[in-house]
């Protein structure tokens, strides 16, 4: 008798799942909620190219936002070669590790002006340093994303390194996930970058940031309208005589601040440093400061400058020994600099 090898439909299902596809009429998440979290993340796209731009000194652009659901093996399809990826692990108010992907190449580029130079000459492998650098971009665009929430969102130190997408062996906790979003971005560099930005959401981690989303967009209890009341007569007010209060001196202007508390500095010096100077910085290196050996120290109320002093030792701590107050005139002076 010939076996009969015909598979069921409850065995392709099956096999469908363990392939990592989406198991029909279980879909991961909704057109809405896809829909909303492409809105979301379309809405911060601006304040993040305008952050990148700020920080580059040149016209940085992330557009026409796509979001599809993917299996692992899906990913590993679209992403063939060697890449930057930054891993983002959050810790509070949002639960769960995203991914940030750009060309190795490109991250090249934006390192190295990152570092200082025009991006024209990238160097051909990324170190620890222009790595570092790197993550210095990312952390300001989760930042952004953060701050879009107006939540209290904490996540550690983008951690940054390059990945082979055609190694069978990658080290990433998402792979680990049945059904990934993958979001492309188109990624502008002004005369050096036109190619594609990734990021990647878990499932659980997007449903988190919608119900965020949500949360922020909720009117506060007080902004609900409230019905309409029928017309009541309304009656001219009537008041009472006024008779004179006993009198009392108002305290001066200077009491009424009197418990107000004030933050005191004391700055010894001064300095400007390129990032990829600060990056070089180790035990044992030495900053030099705007001010030579002796130079009094200046006394700082609120960030303005009332007086200058000679540090000193008491009791085996450091203090300042007033030497000079600054008089009104010049303090007026320091604040209108400041503006």
């Amino acid at each position: 008798m010939e076996e009969d090898t015909t598979l069921s439909q409850e065995e392709i299902d099956a096999l469908l799942v363990e392939g990592g596809e989406v198991e029909k009429g279980e879909l991961p998440m909704t057109d809405m909620e896809i829909q909303s979290l492409t809105s979301f993340l379309s809405k911060v796209r601006s304040k993040i190219a305008s952050s990148i731009t700020s920080l580059l000194k040149r016209r940085f652009d992330i557009s026409n936002l796509t979001i599809s659901c993917i299996s692992t093996g899906e990913l590993k399809e679209r992403l063939e070669g060697e890449f930057v990826v930054a891993k983002i692990e959050y810790t509070k108010g949002l639960i769960g590790e995203g991914i940030l992907i750009i060309s190795k190449d490109n991250g090249a580029i934006i390192s190295d002006i990152v570092m200082g130079d025009d991006g024209t000459s990238p160097p051909e492998e990324l170190d620890d340093l222009y790595l570092n650098a790197l993550g210095e971009v990312i952390t300001q665009m989760v930042n952004q994303m953060n701050m879009a929430l107006d939540k209290k969102i904490e996540a550690l130190s983008p951690e940054v390194s390059i990945i082979d997408f055609t190694s069978p062996d990658i080290d990433l906790s998402i792979l680990k996930e049945p059904n990934i979003l993958f979001c492309t971005y188109d990624l502008s560099v002004e005369g050096l970058i036109e190619d594609k930005l990734f990021q990647l959401f878990p499932v659980d981690l997007a449903k988190q940031v919608l119900v965020l989303r949500k949360d922020k967009a909720a009117a506060p209890p007080h902004a609900k309208r409230v019905p309409m009341q029928e017309a009541v007569s309304v009656h001219p007010v009537q008041f009472g005589t006024l008779k004179p209060s006993e009198k009392t001196s108002p305290p001066s202007n200077i009491d009424l601040l009197m418990d107000v508390p004030m933050q005191v500095t004391i700055e010894l010096g001064r300095t400007e440093m390129l990032i990829k100077d600060i990056l070089k910085l180790g035990e044992g290196s030495v900053v030099k400061l705007d001010k030579a050996a002796g130079e009094p120290v200046d006394l700082l109320v609120n960030g303005k400058l009332v007086a200058k002093g000679g540090v000193v030792v008491v009791d085996e701590n450091f203090g300042v020994r007033i030497t000079d107050i600054i008089s009104p005139v010049e303090r007026l002076g320091c604040v209108k600099s400041n503006e």
